[in-house]
């Protein structure tokens, strides 16, 4: 399956977001996700069913000042 993660084209056998995340190698404590322009609630991810061309924006927390 082919979905889209900050504009780039993955192939990804996952089938949860929350698989897709921790395969791409995303630190889970520190992102926002957000799903063909709707935010995903971090307790959803496991549960979130991946489809064909979903397109997903992941967001990093940084600190600083």
């Amino acid at each position: 399956m082919q979905v889209f993660i900050n504009s780039a084209p993955i192939t990804t056998t996952a089938l949860t977001l929350n698989e897709l995340l921790k395969t791409q190698g995303f630190n889970l404590d520190k992102i926002a996700v957000e799903c063909d322009k709707i935010i995903i609630s971090r307790s959803k991810w496991p549960e979130f069913k991946l489809q064909n061309n979903m397109r997903f924006e992941v967001v990093s927390f940084v600190a600083g000042g």
